[in-house]
């Protein structure tokens, strides 16, 4: 989590105060892992008492958060992709 963090930081530059809004979302959506169609749908079903905004903007990171770490193979749900694309549209 740290280096995508830090990726946000350095190549995307985003400021501290998103920064710090990422990683506290990240920290969230931790207690959620292993990633399954399961537990994502019980995270969203947790960030549903959010406000609209705040979902948007938690849904907007864990996507980001999950491609980037596609795109670097930190891990593969090779079965769950398509339905996990689609959970988090």
């Amino acid at each position: 989590m740290e280096k995508f963090l830090k990726y946000l930081k350095v190549i995307k530059k985003r400021n501290e105060k998103t920064i710090r809004q990422y990683r506290n979302i990240l920290r969230e959506f931790r207690n959620f892992e292993p990633i399954t169609l399961l537990s994502l749908k019980k995270y969203l079903a947790h960030i549903s008492r959010n406000k609209p905004r705040t979902q948007r903007n938690k849904i907007i990171a864990v996507r980001q958060y999950l491609n980037w770490c596609a795109d670097k193979e930190i891990f593969f749900f090779p079965i769950l992709v398509p339905e996990v694309v689609m959970v988090l549209i």
